[in-house]
């Protein structure tokens, strides 16, 4: 019986210790982290839209507009080649940056980095 519990508390202490690239990352809605990008600032996510051109949109709608304020820029080193106008959920690290878009009003860019993995996925079918 000792050995059970000492095996369940080594594996305990073991699972806390995770570091943040293996951790379950949390699913946010792009609306939630585009109102309140601070909530958000240096925490692991996962969260879906629509990429294109090295930014994940809210909608194709947005993208096809280039609405940068309906958007995060994916800051990724090929991770994603393929995925360009594509609907995607996406794990990253998410991070208020200096905004260097002279496009965007905002003073601070929201960005994801150190992209661990993507999946695509078709968009909401609409409701009729």
């Amino acid at each position: 019986m000792i050995k059970i519990l000492i095996i369940c508390m080594l594996f305990i202490m073991s699972y806390r210790h995770l570091d943040a690239q293996t951790s379950i990352p949390s699913k946010i809605s792009m609306i939630a982290l585009i109102s309140d990008p601070v909530d958000y600032d240096k925490k692991r996510i996962g969260v879906s839209g629509y990429f294109k051109d090295s930014y994940l949109f809210f909608s194709e709608v947005d993208a096809d507009f280039v609405n940068y304020e309906n958007s995060i820029y994916i800051a990724d080193n090929g991770t994603l080649e393929g995925t360009n106008c594509k609907w995607i959920f996406i794990v990253g690290t998410f991070v208020l940056k200096e905004n260097n878009n002279t496009e965007l009003a905002n003073k601070t860019q929201l960005t994801l980095i150190d992209i661990t993995h993507f999946v695509l996925h078709e968009r909401h079918a609409k409701s009729r």
